[in-house]
């Protein structure tokens, strides 16, 4: 497939601009990243620790949460997502979709399992990002 054809693709994917992404990730030049690949195309908003994507998700609905799994902080990224599917109105039916080096088959099945929507493996294309979160949004429409 040609690079243009590719991008065509993507963008027909993801005409869907009205819909809010939440992208936790404690490291800052990840989350740097992976906004620069999401915000041409999607509104994102960017939570550090889980204290503040709590606080974020009290206060709106976001209509998917990109998760890392390992926060250097009091939850990891398993945790906070089991606790906002739990404890948060309207959250138990969101995308979270987790963002990992962790890439084993075992890691992913034990990711699935706990709950997340999808797994993407890091390093990621902003290409392979953009199709995952277009495929997790159209299944929530």
């Amino acid at each position: 497939m040609s690079k243009s054809n590719n991008n065509d693709k993507i963008e027909k994917l993801d005409n869907q601009h009205d819909k809010i992404i939440l992208i936790v990730e404690d490291d800052p030049l990840n989350a740097l990243t992976i906004i620069k690949f999401l915000d041409k195309t999607y509104p994102v908003e960017h939570a550090a620790t889980p204290k503040e994507v709590i606080k974020k998700c009290k206060n709106k609905k976001y209509n998917l949460v990109l998760m890392d799994i390992n926060l250097k902080a009091e939850m990891d990224g398993i945790e906070l997502m089991k606790y906002l599917k739990e404890n948060i109105y309207n959250y138990e039916d969101v995308p979270f979709i987790t963002q990992s080096a962790y890439a084993m088959d075992k890691e992913k099945k034990k990711f699935m399992e706990s709950g997340f929507s999808d797994f993407i493996s890091k390093p990621y294309t902003k290409n392979a990002l953009l199709e995952i979160v277009a495929k997790n949004l159209s299944l929530k429409n």
